[in-house]
């Protein structure tokens, strides 16, 4: 690591950027990772004949939202039929269960030619995605997933990327807090380049958001490395840490996040101070996205629960900036 002047200012990011001053980050993200697989209970439709292809374009669309998205479907559905009365050579169902529902809809023809048209909304978060599922149960996602009514969008002045977050999240911003001592020009005095930095870069080289139990950080293509401002977790406690990677899809690109499960040694160990996790998602522009459970009063438990879901949102939300031509 670099000698850095102006460390008086790295000693309050170390506990602005969003209390979670006490992990570590691992930022090397590889570029597939496994499919996790989503356990689908047996569904209930009593008193109606689904047919078996209608039910695998569903659960394997359901698969692919669990994990991308982070979504929790109910495992028992009920269906009913929507072929509208007289069409021949097309099928279409509805699934619903608790808050969701799901439309599978799909021609008649032989099962290797098949596609199936699927959509899976909730009614109370807003929730919705479109995509389609091959026979062989490939999913495809047409478009990203569209954040709930109501949310907000933040939009990055500087490097132009922006993202949705919900009203009652909470966004901070922050600027240079030191730089490397040899990048110092020659000719010039470190309070002159560090002014010319803060000028240059101003609040947008990394970029919070506070929500329940967690957090989102976002950290600037220049600020790669941490360059001039910590924006992110840096380190742990003694316990236990178990690797761990999701998919995320952004703008209709997959991604891999990497990551680990924090566990204490203390006895017991639910809070989120003992028992907790950090992902870290590098996009191709040197974007660097960090997402997880902060060190607040709460549990690990409840976190999964309430906050988790949303984070996973937020991130999928990112839109990056333009491409330049």
């Amino acid at each position: 690591m670099k000698n850095k002047l102006r460390l008086l200012g790295l000693a309050l990011v170390l506990s602005a950027v969003v209390a979670i001053a006490c992990g570590r980050t691992t930022p090397t993200a590889p570029p597939t990772a496994p499919p996790t697989e989503f356990p689908t209970a047996p569904p209930t439709e009593p008193g109606v004949e689904v047919p078996e292809e209608a039910m695998m374009a569903r659960d394997a669309a359901l698969s692919f939202v669990a994990q991308t998205h982070g979504q929790s479907p109910p495992a028992a559905w009920t269906a009913e039929r929507t072929t509208p009365e007289g069409l021949a050579g097309a099928e279409s169902w509805r699934f619903t269960g608790g808050d969701w529902s799901v439309t599978v809809s799909y021609p008649v023809v032989p099962p290797p030619s098949v596609t199936y048209d699927v959509t899976v909304s909730n009614a109370v978060t807003g929730f919705a995605w479109s995509g389609t599922v091959d026979a062989a149960g490939q999913v495809t996602e047409q478009g990203a997933a569209q954040p709930p009514a109501g949310w907000l969008v933040y939009t990055n002045s500087l490097f132009g990327y922006q993202f949705s977050y919900p009203p009652d999240a909470t966004i901070q911003e922050y600027s240079v807090m030191g730089y490397p001592t040899d990048e110092l020009p020659a000719g010039m005095t470190p309070d002159q380049y560090f002014a010319q930095l803060q000028a240059m870069y101003g609040n947008n080289l990394c970029v919070s958001v506070n929500y329940g139990l967690g957090y989102v950080n976002v950290s600037a293509p220049a600020n790669e490395g941490f360059r001039y401002v910590l924006c992110g977790r840096t380190g742990v406690g003694v316990g236990q840490m178990i690797d761990r990677s999701e998919t995320i899809v952004i703008a209709g690109q997959s991604y891999t996040a990497s990551g680990f499960e924090f566990i204490g040694d203390s006895v017991p160990c639910d809070a989120l101070e003992c028992h907790n996790e950090t992902f870290v998602l590098n996009l191709p522009d040197g974007t660097r996205i960090e997402y997880g459970a902060a060190p607040l009063p709460g549990t690990y438990e409840d976190y999964l629960a309430n906050t988790r879901p949303v984070l996973l949102q937020i991130v999928a939300s990112f839109i990056p900036a333009p491409t330049m031509e």
